[in-house]
């Protein structure tokens, strides 16, 4: 079936794929309103530019749009970074100044990477969100702004509930609408529309066998890896613009594990406790039998020889995420 995926979007929201182009279409149709959204994806699938589409095609494009990235300010910052301060209020306080949710009144404010937010601050924030009041650091007076809330995240939010490291009533308020960005390997024709944009745009020319290797890399870091790659095959690049090859590193999909070395395993089977159990050596196996996620789980871990976040980020998931998992096969 023939699909113009893109045809009719603002460039912002357009999508080649299916998988992605109606999450694009209900996005575009949410930025009319001034509901709350919630934006999911992997980091650099494109939650900022998103979040900058719905602001300009909202009923607020000629407010403010201002946005916090949660995990880069210091928690002991972040709430006069929210909220504001007044001077004295702590050391280094010597002026009194507004915070971002003053400066988007009337506008949008954009909480990105929303699940590093400190449970400490979640409870001011759910009453920031709810009625627009909050008191600046220091201070009694009660300040009121008119606020859209658009937030985003990488991690498994909802894992984070369950497990008690993010508030539910904050997560259903910040989530009336949420769109979740597959990753670019999910993507294929996107990521080839992508190629061809940056291909014209660096004025390159790659061989046949290099633009095979760009289409089927795995792209852990989506959109932002792949312009930092043609940032560099600029340098690559002859004087014509022609590009011969280029090094990628390796090409890892989420769920594949490389094939330890039988030393290593060995090495693991006879090592002390508390070790994940080895790589399965074939259908004789003892775990023959289990389902192909638990297969995956187990190598991935064996494979990182027991370290979580490591296994997480070769899965391509997040460690609260792999620890749902794990718990799930009684894997943990």
């Amino acid at each position: 079936m023939k699909m113009n995926q893109g045809e009719g979007l603002p460039a912002e929201f357009r999508s080649a794929d299916p998988i992605c182009h109606h999450q694009m279409v209900f996005a575009r149709r949410a930025a009319g309103s001034d509901i709350r959204m919630l934006l999911l994806g992997e980091s650099g699938t494109g939650k900022t530019r998103l979040a900058r589409g719905i602001h300009a095609y909202s009923p607020r494009a000629n407010g403010p749009f201002v946005e916090v990235n949660c995990a880069a300010i210091p928690e002991e910052l972040l709430e006069s970074e929210l909220f504001g301060h007044v001077r004295g209020a702590f050391s280094g306080a010597v002026a009194d100044r507004e915070g971002r949710f003053e400066s988007a009144d009337g506008g949008t404010l954009f909480l990105d990477e929303i699940g590093e937010l400190p449970l400490r601050l979640q409870s001011k924030l759910l009453r920031a969100v709810q009625d627009g009041q909050f008191e600046r650091v220091g201070e009694n007076i009660t300040r009121r702004v008119n606020v859209r809330i658009l937030s985003a995240s990488n991690q498994d939010l909802q894992g984070r509930v369950d497990t008690g490291q993010f508030r539910a009533d904050l997560f259903y308020r910040l989530a009336v609408a949420t769109v979740e960005l597959p990753p670019l390997r999910s993507r294929p024709l996107d990521l080839a529309a992508t190629l061809d944009h940056f291909i014209a745009e660096h004025g390159l020319r790659l061989a046949p066998a290099l633009r095979k290797k760009l289409e089927n890399h795995s792209w852990p870091g989506n959109f932002r890896e792949l312009e930092n790659v043609f940032a560099c095959l600029e340098l690559h690049a002859e004087d014509t613009g022609y590009v011969e090859d280029f090094p990628l590193p390796e090409n890892r999909p989420p769920g594949h594990s490389p094939t330890p070395d039988p030393r290593a395993r060995a090495h693991r089977a006879e090592g002390p406790p508390g070790l994940p159990d080895p790589i399965p050596a074939g259908p004789d196996s003892s775990t023959a039998g289990e389902p192909d996620e638990a297969r995956r789980l187990r190598q991935a871990l064996a494979a990182h020889n027991g370290n979580r976040t490591r296994a997480a980020r070769s899965l391509g998931i997040d460690r609260t995420t792999l620890w749902r998992k794990l718990h799930r096969y009684n894997l943990a």
